[in-house]
């Protein structure tokens, strides 16, 4: 025999028949199908888990949005009542007024970033936190920036 005689014999061997696959054992195919089916379940609960930890992201998102505003609040009134007895006060005022605000700025795009988030997620399937409990908490969060800013304006 020659080289390429060998040749063609070897890749004759080495190429499966059409009919080979048709062939295979039932119960080898039933492995590969529930082989599939398993690999189907673990992708599929990945994706649950990476749906959970984006929820769980927005909710530290969201108390991150709220801490800065809670700070920008409180540094507010700091300033305006600290310095309250400089040369300027209605300065000091002014700029307590402008943190006051924009720690309440900070609260209205915390939440409604949230929400945002979370109707995308529940397109999804997932739910976040109760949604009357965040809005419940940016009203107490805005009500408080309106005393605040009353504070600031009652003497000493």
């Amino acid at each position: 025999m020659g080289d390429k005689d060998r040749e063609q014999e070897t890749n004759g061997e080495s190429q499966p028949d059409a009919d080979a696959a048709s062939e295979q054992p039932e119960s080898e195919q039933e492995a590969r199908v529930e082989w599939a089916e398993q690999r189907t379940d673990m992708a599929n609960e990945r994706t649950d888990w990476a749906l959970e930890r984006t929820v769980l992201a927005s909710e530290r998102t969201l108390s991150a949005w709220l801490r800065t505003g809670m700070t920008a609040m409180a540094a507010g009134l700091g300033i305006a009542r600290l310095l309250s007895s400089v040369t300027f006060p209605w300065l000091a005022r002014a700029i307590g007024v402008l943190l006051i605000i924009a720690g309440a700025t900070a609260f209205v795009v915390g939440v409604w970033r949230y929400r945002r988030i979370t109707d995308q997620l529940e397109q999804e399937g997932m739910r976040g936190g109760p949604r009357w409990l965040v809005g419940a908490l940016a009203l107490v969060l805005l009500v408080s920036t309106a005393l605040a800013v009353l504070l600031l304006f009652l003497p000493f």
